[in-house]
């Protein structure tokens, strides 16, 4: 599961920040620091709650109407629009409605979400959403709790799954929290807010989509409405009937008291699904035309199985609304009264070697806009033309870390700022990468060494002394090793190489002392719920002794499993039983001496 990324915008209105459920037993955090702010960061975790329950079952996966419902992964002809598809969810972790991110006219990629106005309109308290009792509910006025509910509504895109009606829940998908209310309008049902956090400064291989729309008022003869009915994976119901301009709609929201909400006439499309189904969290999703553009939201009509009749907000009639910054679309999607439609984009982002070599680097931002120019910045130890342009050649004039930046100036004058694209600059030295280990160790003892993560390798070589047992690690940052008898000291080297070149070896040199008048084996090996420990005796002449000694085992993440003292006899059985699998580290402790042995564990 992915989540994020998190910035300061992610923050609430009091200062806090909790995160989603996150699924799994272990959590890697990835911390960004722009070079120039390296190491001024903080990171602090105030609480980690851990479930010993499974506190995703039961969850809206699956609720959907399975004997009806397609995925969108059904119909490749909207794979690319599905990518600007977002599950709105509240923050009580309700699944509530859909949404679409929307491109605007200057292309700036300001995360604009589209999604109806009854989304927001369910009262001020979330945790008792009921029209029958709470007549807040679809009373077509937003309350300012109302807003700032919205306003921490959490954003889910990419929950679908890859293969038509078949596999399991998605565990990988991008999760964005927060928002800034902009605009909604009852006539339509139609809401706009956007999230405080932009996509654009996040994974470039999230593949999320800024939608196209068009505001030209002409009804569709065909197309699909997208969305996640019952909080459930993304689906897809298509049309092939031309839509309607329609008369007045009436949405029943209660029937005992009835109560309903009244549309005005011309102001939704009505049109007849041929697939698929309408049900409750489809609301605020996209409704495309046949050119795959949005064309207004959806709102309701006969929940069911296809064929039914489903409404959607006119885009069109929204774009002008109720005429004010706060109940209309134009304000917030162009600042150009002559642009009636725009395209689905993607987002831009840098590629490029992650070495600058004095031979030159060239790098480009990928998906520039249409009517957008490039201009870069980089760190002093690198140089090139400091001209507009895209591709661009970088040439490194130093060493060490560096950075490049990209920024897009749109047609409308807007800055986009591309996430730093952080660099190593020409080829490494040994003393860009120290060998952390040990500088003395016992015989057979097993030893680790390491060296800091580098940027740009391409490759990594380990050379250890004559004698010694490799054990893992060749070509990558960790080595694994097992010294050899007393006596065989030596030095342990490395060489990093990137796309400029080799730096020379870094050494680390480690003696090695001890008895090895002493063996130890592990059987068996692989074990499963039960290995035998024998310690053994080398020297013929004692062969009949067994001293007293000590047992420890270290699990996979090098943290003490068991440890038993005081041992007398030369074999102690070692109950593994629900181990989880993995390379255990076996240590007898003799006289003061330690010796070692891997025990695998394998259930």
């Amino acid at each position: 599961m992915i989540y994020g990324p998190i910035t300061s915008e992610s923050i609430t209105k009091n200062g806090s920040f909790s995160s989603d459920i996150i699924k799994g037993d272990a959590l890697i955090l990835e911390l960004f620091e722009p070079a120039e702010e390296k190491g001024n960061s903080v990171l602090n975790l105030s609480r980690i709650v851990h479930g010993f329950r499974n506190i995703f079952q039961p969850t809206n996966f699956g609720d959907s109407n399975s004997s009806c419902q397609d995925d969108v992964s059904c119909n490749s002809n909207w794979s690319i629009q599905s990518n600007g598809v977002a599950m709105i969810i509240l923050s009580n972790m309700e699944r509530l409605c859909s949404g679409s991110l929307l491109n605007n006219a200057c292309q700036d990629f300001t995360p604009n979400i589209l999604t109806a106005f009854h989304c927001i309109d369910i009262g001020n308290d979330i945790n008792n959403i009921n029209a029958c009792s709470n007549n807040e509910v679809g009373n077509g006025t937003l309350t300012a709790q109302e807003i700032t509910n919205a306003e921490d509504w959490v954003f889910r895109f990419q929950y679908k799954r890859p293969n038509c009606n078949t596999g399991s829940e998605p565990s990988s998908f991008y999760t964005f929290q927060r928002a800034t209310f902009r605009a909604g309008w009852f006539n339509t049902d139609f809401a706009l807010v956007e999230m405080n956090v932009n996509p654009i400064n996040g994974d470039p291989n999230s593949g999320i989509r800024y939608l196209g729309w068009t505001r030209a008022g002409v009804a569709p003869t065909s197309g699909a409405f997208l969305g996640h009915p019952k909080g459930d994976v993304m689906k897809i119901s298509p049309f092939g009937a031309a839509a309607n301009n329609t008369a007045q709609i009436t949405f029943t929201l209660c029937q005992n008291p009835l109560r309903q909400s009244i549309s005005p006439v011309n102001t939704h499309w009505t049109t007849s699904i041929n697939d698929g189904a309408l049900e409750g969290g489809s609301s605020g999703g996209p409704f495309f035309d046949q050119n795959n553009r949005v064309v207004g939201q959806v709102h309701g009509g006969v929940i069911g199985c296809a064929p039914r009749i489903v409404h959607a907000g006119r885009f069109d009639v929204s774009w002008t609304g109720g005429g004010a910054a706060n109940n209309r679309l134009s304000t917030w999607l162009t600042n150009d009264p002559n642009v009636t439609q725009t395209n689905t984009i993607s987002m831009p982002y840098i590629s490029g070697s992650s070495a600058v070599c004095s031979s030159g680097t060239t790098f480009t931002v990928n998906y520039v806009p249409p009517g957008g120019t490039v201009r870069w910045a980089c760190s002093t130890n690198i140089s090139f033309d400091n001209q507009p342009g895209n591709p661009k050649v970088f040439t490194a004039n130093g060493t060490n870390s560096g950075w490049i930046v990209a920024r897009i100036i749109t047609s409308c004058n807007d800055t986009i700022t591309l996430p730093t694209q952080v660099v190593w600059v020409g080829p490494y030295s040994s003393s860009n990468y120290p060998i952390t280990g040990p500088s003395s160790a016992s015989c057979r003892q097993y030893v680790y060494y390491s060296i800091p993560t580098l940027i740009g390798v391409t490759s990594i070589n380990w050379i250890w002394p004559s004698g010694w047992t490799y054990i893992s690690g060749q070509g990558t940052t960790n080595l694994a090793l097992q010294t050899g008898t007393t006596g065989s000291s030596g030095t342990v080297a490395v060489q990093a190489t990137n796309a400029c070149g080799s730096g020379s070896y870094a050494t680390k040199y480690t003696s090695v002392t001890g008895i090895c008048g002493y063996s130890l084996t592990v059987s068996p090996n692989p074990a499963t719920n039960e290995a035998t420990i024998e310690l053994i005796n080398t020297v013929e002449e004692k062969a009949t002794e067994t001293p007293e000694w000590e047992l420890e085992v270290f699990s996979p993440g090098q943290l003490l499993k068991t440890k038993t003292g005081k041992l007398k006899d030369k074999i102690h059985k070692l109950n593994t039983q629900g181990w989880k699998d993995g390379v255990y580290i076996v240590r007898a402790i003799i006289n003061g001496e330690p010796l070692t042995e891997k025990l695998v564990i394998k259930q």
